[in-house]
């Protein structure tokens, strides 16, 4: 994880022009009260990036003054200004609400000064989004891709759904698409890492976490079940259950 983020880091440096990052100089670069108008302000590799997912750029100064906050706590990390941008897109939140938001989430975020506490800040927003039942099987696919080394595979679903509703596991999977915390990889679903492993501190509880959590216990059983119920297939020789269990087995090994 701390390798796939200074990688991140690294990209975003250079992107930059930055050979030696050091406080002084993200200062200087992401110095956001000294842009003199809104135009240089969208020059900021961060404004751009933010922008093109939204799909606009402010309207009215209310929308500017709201973007500008925004765009000064994401503090320059990539992947918490496309999950920031994708809520601010979304009809349901809008870019007022998230700003309105954030302070809920900087609360509730461990840590701080830096860089990578905005992309907890975003995820935590993001997972503050999700309400009732569509909650809770985001939490569930969110802690299938937590316990998965790989992408799942699409094939892999309908033995997901023997263990689990086929349509939970749907709305899960919608629901993670919506904000981009989940994305295709060919024939797969999958997570970035750092997103995959935010998952045990949105799930904490005045700082700690139950290791009988329902929601983790509740995926192992799922993987339990589905993986004994794969491997039962590839004994089933001359079926049509055979050959394509045969298929999957490899990729997960």
């Amino acid at each position: 994880l701390e390798n796939i983020e200074k990688m991140e880091e690294r990209k975003a440096d250079l992107a930059l022009g930055i050979k030696d990052r050091t406080s002084a100089e993200w200062q200087k670069i992401y110095d956001f009260e000294k842009t003199e108008n809104n135009d240089d302000f969208l020059q900021l590799d961060s404004g751009r990036l933010f922008c093109e997912i939204w799909g606009k750029t402010p309207e009215d100064e209310e929308e500017w003054t709201a973007f500008r906050t925004l765009i000064g706590e994401l503090n320059g990390h990539p992947l918490a200004i496309v999950l920031a941008a994708n809520m601010a897109r979304n009809p349901m939140m809008g870019l007022s609400e998230v700003v309105n938001q954030w302070p809920t989430a900087t609360q509730r975020a461990r840590g701080s000064g830096d860089r990578h506490i905005s992309l907890e800040k975003a995820l935590r927003l993001a997972w503050n989004s999700f309400r009732g039942k569509e909650k809770e099987a985001a939490t569930l696919y969110w802690a299938l891709q937590y316990y998965s080394v790989l992408p799942i595979p699409d094939a892999l679903l309908p033995y997901l759904a023997k263990a689990c509703p086929e349509e939970k596991v749907k709305l899960g999977i919608n629901a993670l698409y919506r904000y981009n915390l989940l994305y295709r990889d060919g024939k797969a679903l999958t997570m970035l890492r750092p997103i995959q492993q935010q998952l045990p501190e949105l799930l904490k509880k005045n700082g700690r976490l139950d290791p009988k959590n329902g929601v983790l216990m509740n995926a192992l059983c799922i993987w339990a079940k589905s993986l004994t119920a794969l491997l039962k297939d590839t004994e089933a020789r001359g079926t049509e259950q055979y050959s394509k269990a045969l298929e999957l087995v490899p990729p997960l090994m």
